[in-house]
C-alpha cells in the first residue's frame, strides 16, 4: 500500500468510514463474500469495477443465498426495473463503485437517475464501495474535473448499447453540460461524512479499474 492509499483511507476512518485495500480482485470479492450475510437484500448499482473484479457475477451465480435486487435483468420492463431501484434503497446492502475520492476521503459520485447517490447518503443499512486506486484525487475539483473528462464520457459511451446518445460521446468527447434526455450527470454529492459509523465501507482495489 502506497502513502496515498493509506492517507485515504486513515482520512476515511475520521469520517467514520471504514477503508480496506486489496492487490487482487480475488481477495476483494472474498471480503465483499464476508460483509454480506446470507439472506441479505442486495442491489448492485451501475459499477464497471464490481464487473471486473468478478463480484456482480458472484452475486448472479449466488442468486439463492441472497435476495438479490437485479433491475439489469433481461426482459425487464424500464418500469420494473425503476421499481427494483426503488426497493434497492431499502436494501440491506447496496454495492456501487464511486467516480472519484479525495486523499482527504471525500466521496464524489455523479448519477443519471440518482439511485447510487440516494442510497449512499441514506438508506440501505450498509453500503460498500468497490474503488480502484485510480479514482484517488487531491481535491473535491480534481474529482468533479475527472467526472467531466474521464468518468462520464466513458460511462456515457459504454451505455450507447443502450442509446444513450450524450453530446460527450457524439461530438465533444468531454462534458457539455448537456440537458438532453440521455444525461447521466443528473445529480452529484460529495459525501464529506458518514453519520452513521461504519455504515459505509470503501474496498480499494490497485490500479487502474472502471472509469
Amino acid at each position: 500500500m502506497n502513502n496515498l492509499v493509506k492517507a485515504t483511507i486513515d482520512n476515511l476512518v475520521k469520517r467514520n468510514i471504514t477503508g480496506y485495500y486489496f492487490e487482487k480482485p480475488e481477495d476483494l470479492k472474498n471480503k465483499v463474500i464476508e460483509l454480506v450475510a446470507p439472506g441479505s437484500s442486495v442491489i448492485i448499482c451501475g459499477t464497471v469495477t464490481a464487473d471486473e473484479v468478478g463480484v456482480r457475477s458472484y452475486f448472479l451465480n449466488n442468486e439463492s443465498k441472497y435476495k438479490f435486487l437485479n433491475p439489469y435483468k433481461e426482459g425487464l420492463s424500464k418500469e420494473d426495473a425503476l421499481e427494483i431501484r426503488r426497493q434497492g434503497l431499502l436494501a440491506d446492502v447496496s454495492i456501487m463503485g464511486l467516480n472519484a475520492i479525495t486523499v482527504a476521503g471525500e466521496i464524489i459520485n455523479t448519477d443519471g437517475s440518482g439511485n447510487r447517490v440516494a442510497g449512499l447518503i441514506f438508506g440501505p443499512k450498509k453500503i460498500i464501495i468497490i474503488c480502484g486506486t485510480n479514482k484517488i484525487v487531491n481535491s473535491v475539483q480534481e474529482g468533479l474535473d475527472r467526472i467531466k473528462k474521464i468518468a462520464a464520457p466513458m460511462n456515457a459511451k459504454r451505455l450507447m448499447r443502450i442509446n444513450k446518445t450524450t453530446p460527450c460521446v457524439v461530438t465533444a468527447g468531454h462534458c457539455v453540460d448537456c440537458f438532453v434526455d440521455d444525461c447521466i450527470c443528473s445529480a452529484t454529492a460529495v459525501v464529506r461524512r458518514a453519520h452513521f459509523k461504519n455504515r459505509v465501507c470503501v474496498l480499494f482495489i490497485e490500479g487502474g479499474w472502471g472509469y
